[in-house]
């Protein structure tokens, strides 16, 4: 009866009907309470009619419907957007508690999404082995494919050196589309060059970042090219393999595109340009763009070293001298093995320029001690003046005497 309120009503209704019958029949009440037995039944018949459309419907049925109402939000339900919108203000901690939650108070922790923003919070936090436990949580939960989740995995595994790993998640990915294709050749481009770095054997090297250049090519996509990130590393792996002409030709062109925004990295090209012209041996046309990159961004340290350099080796000793100050200013309290070296540079630049300035020089006596001095100097003269005419009068009194 619980299970089917149909069935309920109706048994409800035929109990009534059998007894106002019975009680009209043996005259248990009184006539004038006949009529409100009669609306009373009309109006459950009424109810029963309404509640037709129902009738034999299950209870998942009705679950199906849903419930309105101010409290029909169940607890994971609001932990996982409040953790979802904590990882969008960039309130990691926060976030990670309150996803927890979500998984927590979800049915036998099934919560695919609620996994994959955890991963990605652990992720933004750089524990990665917790990250790869709630990515594989959401992979095993999902019953479409998790594309997201692998992508996320492959970038984990890949920047923890795991490349079989790395290339198992993206091989899960089944059919991609053309966008994510894009996306999964962008990561294999990274991931061979990142081989690249850490290997010791430069055939080996030189064989890696040629594979990462033809999938950064592919991640670009038919031209006209339009992903800027992807094209600024395509040229930077030129560099890489030496390949100045090319990576000029490419850079030249990346500048004079359409699709650079607010967030178009000028200043990085024009400091990769000026590398590729040093490169070559073109000294102004290195100068040029490094300045230019400095017009866009003066907190570059690495453009004040470079131009710095190319000076001293130049013998522009004042000029290598304060771009070299400007580098230690702004790489003031950072771990780099080059500050020592710079510092060494310009306290020898500084030493040739102005020699006498830079040998130790004996201090000299400040105007306290020089008038100490001569009050000491002047006292001790007027003391051995009084001394000497005191020997003269006992002279002259001896010789008066006639001794």
């Amino acid at each position: 009866m619980k299970d089917n309120p149909g069935i309920s009503l109706s048994l409800c209704l035929t109990l009534i009907k059998h007894n106002s019958i019975a009680m009209m029949q043996h005259n248990m009440i009184e006539r004038r309470l006949i009529l409100p037995v009669v609306i009373i039944v009309l109006a459950l018949q009424s109810l029963i009619l309404a509640e037709l459309p129902y009738l034999g419907t299950s209870s998942v049925a009705h679950a199906k419907l849903g419930r309105k109402g101010k409290y029909t939000e169940s607890p994971s339900e609001m932990h996982y957007k409040e953790g979802k919108a904590k990882y969008d203000n960039d309130d990691l901690d926060g976030a990670i508690d309150a996803l927890l939650q979500a998984t927590y108070f979800s049915r036998n922790g099934y919560y695919p999404d609620a996994h994959y923003w955890l991963g990605m919070a652990y992720m933004a936090k750089g524990e990665d082995k917790k990250a790869v436990e709630s990515l594989e949580r959401c992979v095993s939960q999902s019953e479409s494919q998790p594309i997201k989740a692998y992508l996320a995995l492959a970038e984990i595994h890949m920047r923890n050196e795991r490349w079989d790993e790395c290339r198992g998640a993206l091989d899960s990915i089944r059919n991609p589309e053309p966008k994510i294709r894009q996306q999964i050749h962008f990561l294999e481009a990274l991931m061979y060059e990142k081989r690249a770095e850490v290997e010791k054997e430069e055939s080996s090297k030189a064989s890696y970042l040629s594979v990462a250049e033809s999938h950064f090519e592919q991640a670009m996509g038919l031209k006209p090219w339009k992903w800027v990130k992807c094209w600024v590393m395509l040229c930077e792996c030129k560099m890489k393999q030496k390949k100045w002409q090319d990576a000029i030709q490419e850079l030249n062109a990346l500048i004079h595109t359409d699709y650079g925004g607010s967030h178009f990295p000028i200043a990085r090209v024009h400091k990769d340009i000026g590398l590729c012209r040093l490169a070559i041996g073109d000294h102004q046309g290195a100068l040029d763009n490094w300045h230019r990159a400095l017009d866009y961004d003066k907190r570059d340290a690495e453009v004040w070293l470079q131009v710095g350099m190319l000076l001293e080796s130049e013998r522009h000793y004042s000029s290598a001298a304060k771009n070299y100050k400007e580098f230690l200013r702004l790489m003031e309290d950072k771990p780099d093995n080059r500050i020592a070296h710079v510092r060494d540079r310009l306290t020898k630049i500084e030493h040739m320029l102005a020699p006498n300035e830079t040998n130790p020089q004996r201090p000299g006596a400040s105007q306290y001690m020089q008038m100490q001095t001569g009050e000491r100097m002047k006292t001790e003269y007027d003391l051995g003046d009084q001394e000497r005419r005191q020997d003269q009068q006992e002279k002259q009194r001896k010789g008066d005497s006639g001794f």
